[in-house]
């Protein structure tokens, strides 16, 4: 959870095993001191008498005292303006507030009530949504106003909730940060949006609007991005983050349920699954990156005690300790894929995954059990097909540094790139490396934004496809017809941040992305039993455990399921292993 710890004597008794705190929120006028009481109830069910608070605690940093059993208490200065806004004048109410129910000053409370949040939040009566108030702009008040008609019409109907103003309204919502906190992903999938939409409520300022309301509103955003035509140009479309938030809930049933008939995905592959799809939402603590997500694991199997949250653990030993589970237990091996040249730490194998890394496709191995970790999980052993040596590697592309504009510098990296390219010709036996950067362009094109993909076609045959050299220009029709160009060449260039190419000893001509090291004369390009990407390993020190040190993954998947169908990938996966048993080895990754 969000990590806040308030100076000075504690305030909270120490909980029973069957008890959380409910906090009572006692009424006053705006201007009075925020004053509130703390009680234990037992949760063992639905409860009538509390509302659940879902916000963003802000910068621990900033805060504001209040009152609490009778003694002066900080908090962050979001939740204080929260508490204001949610005080009635006349009568108490009982929320349940983590920063407040939960003793921060404890680590080991904090660590235990990490199983009963799920709880909180699926037997509370409601669940409130703190977004903020409408802030300290110029246009707040216009914003109040426009917000607040928005909510009278659709409350009479809620097809009418589309509009300039209303679109306007969302988009502001939408880009609160609520909507990218890791969080909240447990917080709102608990509920049965099905059933009782109206009782999950956000809030901005005095203002309202349920869950059904807001959803109603971005699937009509959504269908726009899906008929450009009726697009504005200039108006961002900003539905992403409610609808990861609204899949989690779709999430949290799809891992029950493997397309396999009569098999179930473990808590393991359930956890790989959920922390590929949720790994843009941001968290103040890393430890979170995998505490956040336990709530919504379902058997079969659990996840064992020693791996029970527990923020004395420093994240690298975390990270480790999952992982070595994990992989043990059966989750997919591309969460080895998750690596990066940013290591979770020195005292970890390099095998580890960085569970704070970018968004991959991870969910089912192509075989079962493929790796044994030895030595005190410091080893990982796997059979290891290699395909080609690295010969040599060409420089890193380093666009967001740069002073010129993205689009400018990406296409200054192409013209490099073949330059690079043409100086080691007679290495490579491809003869379509422009072919390649294409490739990478289609994986970049399909996280572009969806309401701006009909412009796909003709930016990528003027960046990459051209026969012209450098083939990144825009020609004027594009520049005066097409508003979205210049996004989607901004888009592709950051995509291609930090992107290497390097050719192997067999002629193949390959790229390695940010957030793997350049590799080096002599590392392996290679594919692990049960993975459907390609990695790059280094032999390791003589005095090492094992044999090979991780430097992570190439951008190019040996087996892109986007273009073919498990059937079709598991066949071309047992055709490449079996044609090629003379090139296979153990390899020991430490």
């Amino acid at each position: 959870m969000e990590s806040f710890q308030p100076s000075g004597a504690s305030t909270h008794r120490p909980l029973q095993d069957s008890e959380i705190r409910v906090v009572t929120l006692h009424p006053a006028s705006w201007y009075d001191p925020v004053s509130c009481t703390l009680d234990h109830v037992v949760l063992d069910g639905p409860r009538d008498d509390y509302i659940a608070i879902s916000y963003t605690w802000g910068d621990p940093t900033q805060t504001k005292d209040i009152e609490l059993n009778g003694h002066s208490y900080p908090v962050t200065t979001n939740l204080h303006l929260a508490l204001r806004y949610l005080r009635n004048k006349d009568k108490p109410r009982r929320l349940w507030i983590d920063s407040l129910c939960i003793d921060q000053r404890d680590v080991a409370e904090r660590s235990a009530q990490i199983p009963r949040m799920r709880d909180v939040y699926a037997f509370a009566a409601e669940v409130h949504i703190w977004l903020g108030d409408y802030g300290s702009t110029p246009n707040r008040y216009t914003l109040q106003y426009t917000f607040d008609r928005c909510i009278a019409d659709a409350a009479k109907d809620k097809k009418t909730f589309h509009g300039p103003k209303s679109d306007s309204v969302i988009n502001t919502l939408l880009k609160r940060p609520w909507f990218q906190r890791m969080w909240v992903i447990q917080e709102v999938a608990v509920r049965n949006w099905k059933e009782d939409g109206e009782k999950v409520t956000f809030l901005v300022g005095h203002s309202s609007l349920t869950w059904s309301i807001l959803g109603w509103a971005c699937r009509d955003m959504v269908h726009l991005q899906s008929n450009p035509k009726q697009l504005v140009p200039g108006r961002n479309y900003e539905t992403n983050g409610f609808l990861q938030i609204r899949t989690a809930w779709e999430a949290q049933h799809r891992v029950r349920e493997s397309p396999i008939e009569g098999v179930s995905y473990t808590m393991s592959q359930q956890l790989g699954y959920l922390l590929s799809r949720f790994v843009n939402f941001k968290v103040t603590d890393p430890r979170d990156r995998i505490y956040s997500l336990l709530g919504l694991l379902y058997g079969p199997g659990e996840v064992p005690d020693d791996l029970a949250p527990d923020y004395s653990k420093p994240v690298d030993e975390v990270f480790h300790a999952y992982a070595a589970w994990m992989l043990r237990s059966g989750a997919c091996i591309d969460i080895l894929s998750l690596n990066s040249r940013q290591r979770v730490g020195r005292r970890c194998p390099s095998w580890v995954p960085d569970f704070r890394g970018e968004e991959h496709e991870i969910w089912q191995n192509l075989v079962s059990n493929p790796v044994k970790i030895l030595h005190h999980d410091r080893v990982l052993e796997i059979d290891t097909l290699a395909i080609g040596t690295v010969h040599t590697a060409g420089k890193r592309c380093d666009i967001l540094a740069k002073s010129k504009t993205k689009s400018d510098t990406c296409r200054q990296y192409f013209l490099d790139c073949e330059v690079w390219i043409h100086d080691h010709a007679a290495d490579l036996i491809d003869d379509s490396p422009r072919k390649k950067l294409g490739d990478y362009c289609e994986k970049s094109y399909q996280a572009f934004p969806s309401g701006h993909r009909m412009f796909y076609g003709k930016v990528y045959d003027t960046m990459v496809r051209d026969p012209e050299p450098g083939g990144l220009g825009m020609n004027k029709k594009m520049r005066r017809n097409l508003p979205y160009t210049r996004a989607f060449a901004d888009f592709i260039a950051s995509q291609f941040d930090g992107f290497a190419p390097f050719i192997c000893g067999n002629g193949k001509l390959e790229f390695c992305d940010s957030k793997v090291d350049v590799p080096e004369p002599g590392d392996v390009l290679c594919l692990l039993r049960g993975s459907s990407k390609q990695y790059i390993l280094r032999r390791a020190p003589p005095d090492s455990l094992g044999k090979w040190i991780m430097v992570g993954t190439t951008y190019n998947a040996a087996f892109r399921r986007g273009k073919r169908s498990e059937e079709e990938v598991n066949i071309a996966y047992t055709e490449l292993w079996t044609k090629n048993a003379d090139k296979i080895f153990k390899a020991l990754i430490c």
